[in-house]
């Protein structure tokens, strides 16, 4: 009977946490930009808008377009690339992609006041079954910076192809832009603020742990028999089998002070030595990585050294910081150093797999899992999660600001946006606050959950500026 009920258990605790697709009928295909309104801020010449499908399409779907500039002139003040035939162009979106774009570029020559604008809106498919013109069908591009007052529908571009998890996307609400990167693109990333920390990536299931040694040289295959388990399983139940510590992780909350890896000391000999391993290769123990991070000789940045474990030649690398960033990260697999997220004021939110703690028997457990919200803490946002029957999404203030508590942790949305079976939360919302000091209220539309009708990977958000 004890056998059953632990069986049953597990069956509901897995249909519940599962992050396969649900099987439901998809709907039409539809094109959209993603967004409505796009500025071209006073650091750039140029932006590059996108359309963008639901899903990707088994045929070449030629989109036509049209745009309207009463207060522009063509050629003279602004062009677009492909050029227009007239008031009109078009954008082929080839069978599989899901996306396609233009460059809108203005003349730097050109005088400004901030607020003149083009409209591009699309107009005619060449195919119509089974494929549609979505909502956000009409961009406005500014010539000029923008604060967004919000979208009431903004779509998540994270999934590619048949995989919802394959990017995390991060958002930023003020100028309707959101950035997919490939989550797999790094390993660790190195801290550009006044400390010196490095950071595992938590969407690639990067783990580490401190090998006890200072020199490269005497860490070998024979020390990870005694290593934490960083190839150990996060739901762990049968015999024999080993679940994964928390402590092979970083702070959950996202907080610098819980790193794995310890403060970077100028003092090259009190920097250890770690192994450290992520999704494709925490199940081979030959596999994990050697790091070992010291100062730079300028101390404006790191010196990296890395190998697999079973290997006797290391490789450096230098990673110099750049203020304008959280962080500057490494991929050991590609020795590429990579600009994984946008510039630290430009992002507040992002979505896609990541971890967080679930309680499994009773014990909590490290759960890697999809449709993860985090906030960009480092940069100085916070978030609060806002029941309707306190105040409405639809009146909640400026007054109301005051009373509502916000958190800096990382996780303070996470996964309780939406529920697997059932959809996305319409009982909450989450108020965001950027780092411009902008107020933003955030709320799932669907999630591609249950019968919410949306596609997992691509969710649909609504966000407004709390401004009155």
């Amino acid at each position: 009977m004890k056998k059953f009920i632990y069986l049953l258990f597990t069956v509901l605790f897995f249909a519940g946490c599962s992050d396969s697709d649900d099987n439901v009928t998809l709907p039409d295909v539809t094109v959209n930009f993603k967004s409505t309104v796009v500025g071209i801020d006073g650091e750039y010449d140029s932006e590059r808008i996108e359309l963008v499908l639901s899903r990707a399409y088994s045929r070449d779907l030629t989109v036509q377009l049209t745009y309207n500039s009463e207060d522009l002139v063509y050629g003279e003040e602004f062009t677009v690339d492909p050029a227009p035939s007239g008031d009109n162009f078009s954008l082929t979106i080839s069978a599989g992609q899901t996306s396609a774009g233009f460059t809108v570029e203005k003349n730097t020559e050109a005088v400004f006041d901030g607020d003149e604008a083009v409209e591009f809106t699309i107009v005619s498919l060449s195919v119509s079954e089974g494929v549609a013109i979505g909502s956000t069908n009409v961009v406005k591009v500014v010539f000029g910076t923008i604060v967004s007052a919000g979208e009431d529908e903004f779509t998540i571009q994270a999934r590619v192809g048949d995989d919802p998890t394959a990017n995390v996307v991060y958002v930023d609400f003020s100028t309707n832009k959101q950035y997919p990167v490939d989550r797999s693109g790094w390993d660790l990333g190195f801290y550009c603020g006044d400390d010196f920390r490095v950071i595992l990536n938590p969407s690639y299931q990067t783990v580490a742990t401190s090998t006890g040694k200072y020199s490269m040289a005497d860490v070998t295959l024979d020390d990870t028999v005694d290593a934490e388990y960083l190839d150990g399983n996060p739901m762990a139940m049968g015999a024999g089998e080993i679940p994964l510590p928390f402590d092979v992780l970083d702070n959950l909350s996202g907080s610098l002070t819980g790193t794995v890896f310890n403060t970077i000391s100028s003092v090259s000999s009190e920097n250890q030595v770690y192994f450290v391993a992520s999704e494709n290769n925490r199940s081979d123990r030959s596999r994990w990585y050697k790091v070992k991070v010291d100062r730079n000789s300028t101390a404006d940045g790191y010196i990296v050294q890395y190998e697999y474990v079973s290997d006797s030649e290391f490789k450096s690398v230098e990673i110099k910081k750049n203020d304008l960033y959280n962080i500057i990260s490494l991929s050991l697999e590609t020795g590429d150093i990579v600009i994984a997220e946008p510039q630290a004021e430009k992002w507040d939110i992002m979505y896609g797999y990541s971890v967080q703690s679930t309680p499994f028997m009773g014990i909590p457990r490290p759960y890697f899992m999809q449709d993860m919200i985090l906030i960009n803490n480092i940069g100085g946002v916070t978030a609060a999660q806002i029941f309707e029957e306190e105040i409405g999404f639809d009146n909640i203030s400026v007054d109301d600001l005051a009373g509502i508590r916000f958190s800096n942790d990382r996780l303070v949305i996470g996964d309780s946006w939406r529920s697997v079976s059932a959809g996305v939360y319409t009982d909450r919302y989450y108020v965001i606050k950027d780092p411009a000091g902008n107020y933003y209220k955030m709320q799932g539309v669907r999630g591609g959950f249950g019968e919410d009708g949306g596609i997992r990977g691509n969710p649909v958000i609504r966000y407004y500026l709390i401004n009155e």
